[in-house]
């Protein structure tokens, strides 16, 4: 692991610095230890954007970073782009897939592509935030920490978190928190916050400016907008096996934990074990992402494009206009 670019010998030794600094938190060390079991690089790539911290993409083998970035901000990336490197593989072996698949299900339903997105960024950024507890509590407890001062630059799910539950960081020197608690107030922070919908604008509105011809395009060849719904063709039993992939099965995968960053408890179940879709995690408040999605809702849902199957057999709405 860690195949930087070896013809930049700066950005190798980086690289190689940002991964003895993750071993310095006993979760840290369990996440570069996962990567290694896996196989997985770490590299850099000078033509990310300056807004773009980071990403990983098919065939899910590699974790890129933006060099342009701070070493704090790059630590908190690599927790984030783990976690969307550990959904690959778990949604994958739970459709039985050889090859590794994270959103490419969704690209003939935007409805279920927006709320999937939901759930995996806000499962993303609650284990990116575990992990900064869990590295600043390190950066209390060690003396020759790898950093002279801890300048921390937040986002904005992480303020959110720190608000709702009236946490000071400083209280990291002599306590632990309950990491469970602070992971599922960060999960349900994000389906709160502006970065969500970001996530939504980008799932409806990918690679166009303007959402309703793209919706038109990734819509086309299950329905007519105008027309109806017209047949699939000798597709048809494929797509809709693959048009409502997002089931319950798949939502509470996230809720476990990995890389020994919680216990075994699921904090996506109830008591009862049983998963509840809160409308939190459905509801659009966007006035132009409800705009796009409701042009074309009457024909997803005659086409059951807008619909969870749970486990009792039961479907709701994915997104509720």
């Amino acid at each position: 692991m860690g195949k930087a670019n070896q013809n930049n010998e700066c950005n190798y030794l980086r690289l190689q610095r940002l991964v003895e600094n993750m071993r310095c938190s006993p979760m840290g060390a369990d996440i570069i230890d996962w990567l290694d079991r896996e196989n997985i690089n770490i590299e850099f790539d000078n033509s990310l954007p300056k807004t773009q911290a980071g990403n990983t993409s098919e065939p899910y083998d590699h974790l890129v970073l933006n060099p342009k970035m701070d070493d704090l901000g790059l630590l908190f990336t690599i927790a984030h782009e783990t976690r969307h490197l550990w959904q690959a593989r778990q949604f994958s072996e739970c459709e039985g897939l050889e090859e590794l698949q994270l959103n490419s299900y969704f690209l003939m339903n935007p409805w279920a592509k927006c709320v999937f997105t939901r759930f995996i960024e806000a499962d993303a950024f609650s284990f990116q935030y575990t992990f900064m507890l869990d590295y600043i509590a390190a950066y209390f407890a060690a003396d020759n920490f790898p950093f002279e001062t801890l300048n921390v630059d937040f986002d904005e799910v992480t303020y959110m978190t720190l608000e709702k539950l009236d946490f000071d960081l400083a209280s990291l020197k002599t306590d632990k928190p309950d990491l469970q608690l602070h992971r599922k107030t960060a999960f349900e922070a994000f389906f709160n916050s502006g970065t969500m919908q970001d996530y939504d604008f980008s799932a409806v509105n990918f690679g166009s400016a303007k959402g309703r011809e793209y919706l038109r395009n990734a819509l086309s060849e299950v329905f007519n907008s105008k027309a109806g719904p017209e047949p699939i063709g000798e597709d048809e039993e494929f797509l809709k096996d693959h048009l409502n992939i997002l089931k319950e099965k798949h939502l509470t995968l996230l809720g476990g934990s990995t890389v020994g960053e919680l216990d075994d408890t699921n904090y996506l179940l109830d008591k009862n074990g049983k998963f509840t879709m809160k409308k939190l995690y459905t509801d659009v408040s966007d006035d132009k992402i409800r705009s796009i999605l409701s042009e074309f809702n009457d024909v997803a849902v005659s086409r059951n494009l807008n619909s969870l199957t749970r486990t009792t057999g039961k479907k709701q709405k994915l997104i509720s206009l």
